[in-house]
């Protein structure tokens, strides 16, 4: 019965997003290279985020029925909307389909490690440069370093607009103080976002979350940066090394914080409880 009731539910699932489809292309022989495929995806997605599904992440109930796909890609719209893409098929054809999903409904959840970190599988993207370097095969600016105590995510980037430090914050009327605050926070939330792509989204199987979740108000809240840290820094006129535009302690005491130097340097850590 339950086997029965699995496989309708199934069903149910590829009606429902049959209905969202809103495009779909085959290709013969080799399947699709990389250049076709994400042309397609560039073009349907307008040069959005394309996010890839992490199949060891949260299973999501709208992605069961494609969960054994090849590959699947999630975008967010400006719509608040979201696009899904999804790849199948072998070496002699593949098929691209994309979705329309109007919403992602999973309620948040703890943010986890996997208890089992594969090296070969998270950083299949790097190159080892020694026993505990990794270099992103793609860019080079891109590193990561293991430690006994940490994982950490070296992102180096410089950047021509730095932020200034503010100096006599203390003696700027309340409206300047409030300029202030909110021009740092939204070169912050621009941070964050490139720090997802650059590290996130470029490994696998580290968290539970999928890539769209960092993105998503109800899972990070309480979790990045506030204008009252900001406020408590400035009035402090010591100028921080780096500044923590996102900190986290996990479900099982792990703790990972996204740092960043304000011209161009960021690190993501993931701190090892002792």
């Amino acid at each position: 019965m339950k086997k029965k009731f699995f496989i309708f539910f199934l069903l149910l699932c590829s009606y429902a997003f049959s209905k969202d489809l809103i495009f779909e292309t085959h290709k013969t022989n080799k399947g699709f290279n990389s250049k076709e495929l994400y042309h397609y995806l560039d073009s349907i997605g307008k040069r959005g985020n394309w996010m890839h599904y992490d199949p060891n992440g949260i299973q999501e109930e709208f992605l069961l029925p494609f969960k054994n796909s090849k590959s699947i890609w999630v975008l967010k719209e400006i719509e608040n909307t979201f696009l899904m893409a999804v790849l199948d098929g072998d070496k002699k054809a593949e098929k691209l389909r994309v979705f329309r999903v109007q919403n992602i409904s999973t309620s948040p959840v703890d943010l986890q490690m996997h208890p089992v970190l594969n090296a070969e599988k998270i950083f299949f993207d790097y190159k080892p440069i020694d026993e505990n370097s990794y270099e992103h095969r793609d860019d080079s600016r891109l590193k990561i370093k293991v430690f006994p105590d940490r994982i950490r995510f070296i992102y180096e980037n410089p950047d021509a607009t730095t932020l200034f430090y503010p100096q006599n914050f203390s003696k700027k009327s309340n409206a300047e103080k409030q300029g202030l605050v909110l021009q740092f926070l939204d070169f912050f939330e621009y941070e964050y976002s490139l720090m997802l792509r650059s590290f996130i989204q470029s490994t696998r199987s580290i968290f539970n979350w999928q890539p769209w979740h960092w993105y998503m108000k109800s899972w990070i809240k309480d979790s990045k940066i506030s204008s009252q840290e900001l406020f408590a820094i400035f009035e402090s006129e010591k100028n921080p090394d780096f500044y923590r535009i996102f900190y986290k302690v996990m479900k099982n005491g792990e703790k990972v914080q996204f740092l960043s130097n304000g011209s161009g340097y960021y690190l993501m850590e993931i701190i090892l409880p002792k």
